[in-house]
């Protein structure tokens, strides 16, 4: 046949039997493929990744995220948790862990690290009474407000500071006494065993977990922001949801500072 007459009878036979119209499945993105009955059915395509994360931005997440409220990457990574939660929908759960407990028994430890877990024990039994007496919901606002004096300001956290700090939330600033009692110690090792736990083996701060995968980190130098801080949120949720992933790690210099 010419091929001239074979391209009018092919042109011809589309116009009587028009392809059936793509189905509007929202996102999803589907499309129908011709040919013989057995292959004309529908094959979902992968939606683009800017897609993929305005997927996973409508899905609620739970996060529990363990914290002492001396670990500056703990302070780093939770400020960054929080600024996600003002454009994803997070059910953030706040716990208590413990340096001064995690290092328990170390000889070699200096001076300025002594220092620094006796601080850890001591506000962790402050976080222990706050919420003892007011309930769980303080949690994030007494370790915030703690945290912005400690870390952001640098102020030495005397007992009259952290009485005025628990003022500012609501809380009976008496509760400061809490720092030199020994009386909640076993509750501080209850919330750090919980902490190692709920990661599978012992591990430092912070500890993150999404929807019940933790890891040990993030690990964060600083405090990501705009473009960088949902990158990472994206990319730590993938990691998360990966059953295979274990690790991910680079060298640093120190921790974090916030001045």
């Amino acid at each position: 046949m010419d091929s001239s007459l074979y391209l009018v009878a092919a042109q011809s036979y589309c116009d009587m039997h028009p392809a059936p119209p793509i189905p509007d499945r929202g996102i999803g993105i589907t499309r129908t493929v011709a040919g013989y009955p057995a292959a004309n059915e529908e094959r979902p395509i992968p939606p683009a990744p800017a897609t993929r994360r305005a997927i996973r931005r409508r899905a609620m997440t739970r996060i529990d995220f363990y914290f002492d409220p001396v670990c500056p990457f703990a302070w780093a990574a939770s400020r960054w948790l929080l600024d996600q939660s003002g454009h994803r929908d997070l059910d953030i759960n706040w716990h208590l862990m413990s340096l001064a407990l995690l290092n328990e028994g170390q000889s070699d430890e200096s001076e300025k690290q002594r220092k620094h877990l006796e601080m850890s024990h001591q506000l962790g039994r402050v976080v222990l009474a706050a919420v003892e007496v007011s309930g769980p919901k303080l949690t994030e606002p007494v370790y915030t407000a703690l945290g912005r004096h400690l870390h952001e300001a640098g102020d030495d956290m005397t007992p009259q500071l952290v009485g005025e700090i628990l003022a500012e939330c609501g809380v009976d600033s008496t509760l400061a006494e809490a720092m030199f009692d020994d009386e909640r110690d076993d509750a501080l090792a209850l919330a750090h065993q919980e902490s190692q736990d709920a990661l599978g083996g012992p591990g430092g701060c912070p500890i993150l977990c999404i929807d019940d995968a933790c890891f040990f980190g993030p690990v964060l130098t600083g405090i990501p922001t705009a473009r960088e801080a949902d990158d990472l949120f994206d990319a730590v949720v993938t990691l998360a949801q990966a059953p295979t992933f274990a690790e991910i790690q680079r060298p640093h210099e120190g921790p974090p500072t916030f001045n």
